[in-house]
């Protein structure tokens, strides 16, 4: 999975991560809503369960989660 630290604009532009839950670390947040605006993708799922599972079994503890519109 990609690695590179990109803006939240930037990610949705990208057609496969479109209608997936993404895992992002390394995140800048929103000082207003506390939601992630940067951050580098490093898993995706269209499922949110399996998504948390892999995240959680990987050791992964500090990404946000977000979901990527279409």
């Amino acid at each position: 999975m990609q690695q590179q630290r990109m803006k939240w604009e930037e990610i949705c532009r990208r057609a496969e991560w479109r209608g997936q839950w993404l895992a992002l670390d390394d995140c800048a947040f929103d000082a207003e809503t506390g939601q992630p605006i940067e951050g580098a993708v490093v898993d995706a799922d269209s499922s949110l369960v399996d998504l948390c599972q892999r995240i959680r079994a990987n050791g992964q503890r500090h990404c946000a989660i977000r979901f990527c519109e279409n």
